[in-house]
């Protein structure tokens, strides 16, 4: 599936196993389970023009964060704070931890180690040590792509280091079902987050 798709079902899926109790709560667990949606496909950056596309994900990811920093301080949100309380050599190892596996994840052939049960549970424990409150997101999200992608027609290599890969050889990644499983998950996503709100 496509990127876009990976992040609704990986912000529906968040939203859909997490309680949150804040404002602030829901919108850190919606950016990690986006992002746990999506980052498994980091392994295609390392493909055609990878230094462009890096580029536009440092660029993006850093002004994402100061946007995000902007509307903590002016609604007062306490996202950075409550992050900030978690601060200390666990949270620095999480950062370097998790970093050291997008490394590997570009590094490898697409649907190999990136999309594997094993990725997904090292680099929860990563955004555990981070930041533990938002971690059961991030790995619904994750593993809302591992489960999207055994729609496709490619293999996945879901229980790395085991060579074979599994798919259900029933789409194409860019084609109808996309686009409907994207609706779809855009629309579990607006649900599950106004179920959310309505929960405070």
């Amino acid at each position: 599936m496509l990127r876009n798709t990976h992040a609704a079902w990986g912000v529906a899926s968040a939203a859909a196993v997490t309680h949150c109790e804040s404002v602030g709560q829901i919108i850190a667990v919606s950016c990690v389970g986006a992002l746990g949606g999506v980052i498994c496909d980091i392994d295609l950056f390392s493909k055609h023009n990878h230094k462009n596309r890096l580029a536009r994900i440092i660029i993006g990811i850093t002004v994402f964060l100061i946007l995000l920093a902007a509307v903590d301080f002016y609604f007062h949100l306490g996202i950075y704070r409550h992050i900030y309380a978690y601060a200390g050599f666990g949270q620095s190892a999480g950062i370097i931890g998790f970093i050291a596996l997008c490394i590997i994840f570009m590094a490898a052939a697409h649907r190999k180690f990136s999309h594997s049960l094993l990725a997904c549970a090292l680099s929860t424990l990563c955004v555990y040590l981070i930041y533990p409150p938002v971690c059961i997101g991030y790995a619904a999200g994750f593993i809302s792509h591992l489960a999207l992608d055994l729609l496709n027609r490619k293999p996945e290599q879901l229980f790395f280091p085991v060579k074979k890969g599994v798919c259900f050889n029933l789409m194409y990644s860019d084609r109808t079902g996309n686009t409907a499983l994207f609706l779809v998950g855009i629309l579990m996503a607006v649900i599950f987050l106004a179920i959310s709100f309505m929960k405070l």
